[in-house]
C-alpha cells in the first residue's frame, strides 16, 4: 500500500489585484503589490482566499467598517 504524502498548494499566480477585483469595491487597495483592508489599513497575505475571507470575518474588522461608514455621513468639525 502506497500513501501519499499530502502537499499544500496555493495559488501563487494570483496577484493582490487579482483579489482586489473578487471584492466589493472599497473593501480592499493595493499598494506595492500588497494587499491593504481598507477598513484597517492592515497588509492581509492575498496569496489564500481563506486567510482574506477569515480577516473580513474579524471582529476589528467588522467594527471598523460600521465606523467608516458612519463616519462617511456625519461631517467632522474642527475646534
Amino acid at each position: 500500500m502506497l500513501l501519499r504524502k499530502r502537499t499544500i498548494t496555493s495559488a501563487v499566480n494570483i496577484t493582490a489585484n487579482d483579489r482586489t477585483r473578487k471584492y466589493p469595491p472599497g473593501t480592499f487597495h493595493v499598494e506595492d503589490g500588497m494587499l491593504f483592508c481598507s477598513s484597517c489599513n492592515m497588509v492581509i497575505d492575498h496569496v489564500r482566499k481563506f486567510v482574506v475571507d477569515k480577516h473580513l470575518e474579524a471582529i476589528k474588522t467588522v467594527l471598523n467598517r460600521k465606523t467608516r461608514v458612519i463616519n462617511m455621513y456625519y461631517q467632522v468639525t474642527l475646534n
